[in-house]
């Protein structure tokens, strides 16, 4: 055990895998197909971020943050 700042726990948990990050979050509604799917859809003109986030049922906002890897990132 040692001591550290709050963002070098926060990295120690990441690298060892303790994080709940994707489809380990229990709140998860897409799996890492789906986010794929996402970024493959966003690059198309007739898909708007609205439209994408019925076919998934998640909101534009989300659509647009897996988009900029906002969340999702790790992927």
């Amino acid at each position: 055990m040692w001591l550290g700042t709050v963002k070098q726990n926060a990295e120690d948990m990441i690298s060892k895998g303790r994080s709940l990050r994707g489809i380990k979050h229990n709140k998860a509604k897409l799996t890492e197909k789906d986010v794929f799917k996402i970024r493959e859809l966003a690059g198309i003109k007739a898909w708007t971020q609205k439209k994408i986030g019925e076919l998934f049922n998640i909101t534009a906002g989300h659509v647009n943050n897996i988009i900029k890897r906002r969340v999702w990132s790790h992927i």
